[in-house]
């Protein structure tokens, strides 16, 4: 997959599942650490694109 491929698929990803994400983060951490829990989420998402065959929902990898 292209860069530009993988950069459409998580901006896709990020703006589709922006509210799982962020119950997730509000779960796990509280007050300005939430910012920071959810930066350090992002970029697994962005490496397990290239991983993700397609073979099962696309929030699988979130």
């Amino acid at each position: 997959m292209d860069i530009t491929a993988r950069h459409q698929r998580f901006t896709e990803w990020m703006t589709e599942h922006a509210p799982i994400m962020h119950h997730v983060v509000n779960d796990f951490a509280t007050g300005g650490n939430r910012e920071d829990l959810l930066h350090e989420v992002m970029p697994v998402v962005w490496k397990s694109i290239s991983a993700f065959r397609g073979q099962a929902k696309n929030r699988t990898c979130l």
